[in-house]
């Protein structure tokens, strides 16, 4: 698809929400958890039970700590490996809330490299102009909105359309752009209104002469000129400027606050977060425990306190990461890129207390009905590009124009 903002943004009145597919499924705000490094699902997820071809987390076990060892649990009809030892989080997480996860596994990368992974996990495809998921539901938000789409993992990909997406920095360091009177004096000179009209002149000037020069750029010339407009509405947003409150935010968890502050108060519609977690483990895979064992107390805290705020009956929630973990430890017991891996997704109209897909004993996906997630051989194998689909039906949009050609894999 030829990705401009004038191409798609023209196209966009014809293109319809699926009205019965959002009715069914009641979804109105998505939130992106994305786990960057790629996470070896072996460890909770895809449970390894028994094969020798692959090593599990069975071989950290330590016979002189009591309870360090890995067993096969199952909760609401989800199984996954437990170790209460070092990962104690799992166990509370599935306890309460496995009867609302669906867990997607054996997810088809296609890729072992860590931007290319990216791209085909957060846009179903290798387009590298094709907005991300949370980008794409963010166009059909609503026009009160006032940050249709913000990203604060770092890792949004909203293509051509900036204009929707925002990016908070995991520092919220935006809110403290809008209220300059909490920076210091000595460390930051503030801008006055003088400062503030030079600016524009500079900006529309050079906006002007590249519209002139570069007609390539005209589409995302556009675009910045829409963001920088609608940037500059916010400093008089009090509802905004409420739910934005600055300091660290080094874990998922400091994410969660900011980003469900903003989706109570309707201002805005998704919402794109990530894990801090060292996943990229090449060497010792065994950091890979209190990696997960974090992630699950995070991902806890976030479905407790959307439930808390009766938000999880209109949100999607989706859980990905780039890449998987190969199925033999290196010789630095860590291990390497792998081209498969799985997913979560829970909230607004999931079927939860469910696996769908799985892997073989090599690892390798298996294929899958597309409609019910069963294993068949007559299926395909779920990709990137199927779950992409799957996510925007299950928003009420068609994902066809969203060059995921790919039918949807379904969640109901």
């Amino acid at each position: 698809m030829d990705w401009t903002r004038r191409s798609v943004l023209g196209s966009l009145a014809a293109v319809p929400c699926i009205g019965n597919a959002g009715t069914r499924h009641g979804a109105t705000s998505l939130i992106v958890v994305y786990a960057d490094g790629g996470w070896d699902p072996t460890f909770v997820l895809d449970p390894v039970v028994g094969r020798a071809s692959i090593d599990g987390p069975e071989l950290d076990e330590d016979a002189s700590v009591d309870g360090d060892t890995e067993t096969l649990q199952r909760a609401s009809g989800l199984a996954f490996m437990s170790n209460p030892i070092k990962r104690p989080a799992v166990d509370t997480f599935f306890a309460k809330h496995a009867q609302r996860l669906l867990v997607l596994n054996g997810l088809s990368i296609g890729e072992i490299a860590h931007p290319r992974g990216r791209q085909r996990v957060l846009t179903g495809g290798v387009d590298p102009l094709a907005p991300d998921l949370a980008t794409v539901a963010a166009l059909f938000a609503d026009p009160s909105h006032a940050l249709p789409c913000v990203d604060l993992s770092g890792f949004g990909q909203p293509g051509v359309f900036h204009h929707v997406m925002t990016r908070l920095g995991r520092r919220q360091q935006l809110g403290a752009l809008l209220r300059p009177q909490g920076i210091d004096d000595g460390l930051q000179r503030r801008i006055g209104e003088d400062d503030r009209s030079r600016i524009d002149s500079w900006w529309q000037s050079r906006n002007e002469a590249l519209r002139v020069e570069r007609s390539d750029m005209r589409g995302s010339l556009e675009s910045w000129s829409a963001a920088r407009e609608t940037a500059s509405s916010w400093r008089t947003d009090d509802a905004l400027n409420g739910a934005l409150s600055p300091g660290p935010r080094y874990r998922l968890r400091g994410q969660v606050d900011t980003a469900l502050n903003l989706i109570e108060r309707g201002l805005t519609r998704s919402v794109m977060l990530a894990t801090t977690q060292s996943w990229d483990t090449h060497d010792e895979v065994t950091r890979q425990h209190a990696s997960w064992d974090s992630f699950f107390d995070d991902f806890g805290y976030l479905v407790d306190t959307l439930i808390a705020k009766r938000l999880l009956e209109r949100t999607l929630v989706v859980v990905l990461s780039d890449l998987g973990r190969s199925p033999k430890r290196n010789s630095r017991n860590g291990k390497d890129h792998w081209p498969v891996s799985s997913a979560l997704v829970l909230g607004a109209g999931v079927r939860g207390g469910r696996t769908l897909g799985a892997t073989d004993e090599h690892l390798q996906s298996m294929p899958v009905q597309l409609g019910t997630g069963r294993l068949s051989d007559s299926g395909v194998l779920p990709s990137a590009a199927h779950l992409f689909a799957g996510v925007l039906w299950s928003l009420g949009i068609d994902p066809a124009p969203w060059g995921a050609e790919a039918d949807p894999l379904l969640f109901t």
